[in-house]
């Protein structure tokens, strides 16, 4: 992992989460969250099945693990009217298809905190949730 009193940064870039990204994934969420998510979670995130997920990867590896996943973020989109902080986002209950992008799982390895990766992937989906007309915020 990363040294974080190195002077050296990883160049952190960003992607779509890929099948490929199965293992990785599965592992990364073991170690974060006190949870454990079914399988077809992780189904439904690598094929892209109702959930819309990025990855960010450290490219400065040398090492054959320069495309592994080292932070992610997956979400999914609600209906407005199922939401339970529809207010905030002044729903307009006339208007059936608004819609919002509820962040599901959030995180990054260890050794990469603090290096603002995950605020990066959170800009990853607020620019996605920019680009969807009918989406109202995100949650």
């Amino acid at each position: 992992m990363l040294n974080p009193r190195s002077e050296i940064y990883p160049t952190i870039e960003y992607r779509p989460i890929q099948p490929s990204d199965l293992e990785a994934l599965e592992k990364i969420h073991l170690a974060l969250f006190p949870i454990r998510y079914e399988r077809e979670f992780f189904l439904n995130v690598v094929s892209g099945n109702g959930i819309v997920s990025w990855g960010a990867v450290d490219t400065s590896r040398s090492d054959d693990r320069r495309d592994e996943i080292i932070g992610f973020v997956t979400t999914r989109m609600i209906a407005a009217k199922d939401s339970e902080i529809e207010d905030l986002f002044r729903y307009n209950s006339s208007r059936k298809d608004l819609t919002l992008v509820y962040i599901l799982t959030l995180g990054v390895v260890d050794g990469y905190r603090n290096l603002g990766i995950a605020s990066s992937l959170v800009r990853e989906v607020v620019k996605y949730a920019a680009s969807i007309s009918n989406c109202r915020g995100l949650s």
